[in-house]
């Protein structure tokens, strides 16, 4: 739960960011590229434990639970890293084109008043395909990974998630006019719980912060399929 603030500021933030590109002669054959960034954050609108009202002793101090919170102005930082990159693995005119493509992303933000973590942060995460395209088809195999929610706002009880990998597998088929998408999502329907899902309060009772079990997340989709036809006139 959360309590207004009248007196909050408006953020303001600077970006210092830098970007580094590398690749072959022939752009085709393979790119790299980077992008590091430091965001500071004036009057990063963050939160603090409620210690007064409605709001009991226990609040200020317990690390389980969900807790009534007030929003506060504090100063923050955020740091990440993206960096992608692809290559060309073979082509032939019996086969097609085959490609390697990757993404990685590190993120990092912190409350500089009390050195915690921000709020739903996303942790490092990668994401590494296959593509193959042939006579108007294009086949992708994409490995997605997810690393554990550490780095968490313990001012808010954010729960800790486990990392885990998932395969996902896309083909499409493409004509002059219209084109087929098929998918299928988290191929061996493996059971996760997405970092930034969110907390389940699906059950109990949900008008008391107290009555709603604390520690549950919102699990991910399991295995999903999806058909799509779209048409150009």
């Amino acid at each position: 739960g959360y309590i207004g603030q009248e007196g909050l500021r408006p953020e303001v933030a600077h970006t210092l960011s830098v970007t580094a590109l590398w690749r072959s002669l022939e752009p085709e054959h393979w790119q790299l590229k980077a992008n590091a960034y430091v965001t500071r954050v004036f009057d990063y609108i963050d939160a603090q434990r409620c210690d007064f009202g409605q709001c009991s002793a226990a609040n200020a101090t317990t690390r389980t639970g969900f807790v009534l919170l007030q929003y506060v102005n504090k100063p923050a930082r955020i740091e990440g890293l993206d960096v992608s990159g692809r290559a060309l693995l073979g082509r032939s005119t019996q086969w097609g084109r085959f490609d390697m493509q990757g993404v990685v992303n590190l993120l990092r933000g912190t409350n500089l008043e009390t050195g915690q973590s921000l709020y739903n942060m996303m942790p490092a995460n990668t994401t590494l395909s296959i593509v193959r395209q042939h006579e108007g088809w294009s086949n992708t195999l994409e490995w997605q990974v997810v690393g554990g929610k550490r780095n968490r706002s313990e001012v808010r009880n954010e729960i800790p998630t486990g990392g885990y990998g998932l395969l996902h597998l896309r083909t499409s088929r493409e004509w002059r006019n219209a084109r087929l998408d098929l998918r299928i999502d988290n191929v061996f329907n493996r059971f996760h719980q997405p970092p930034l899902g969110g907390a389940y309060v699906g059950q109990g009772a949900s008008m008391t912060t107290s009555g709603i079990p604390w520690g549950i997340t919102v699990p991910g989709p399991g295995r999903s399929f999806s058909v799509a036809l779209t048409f150009r006139y």
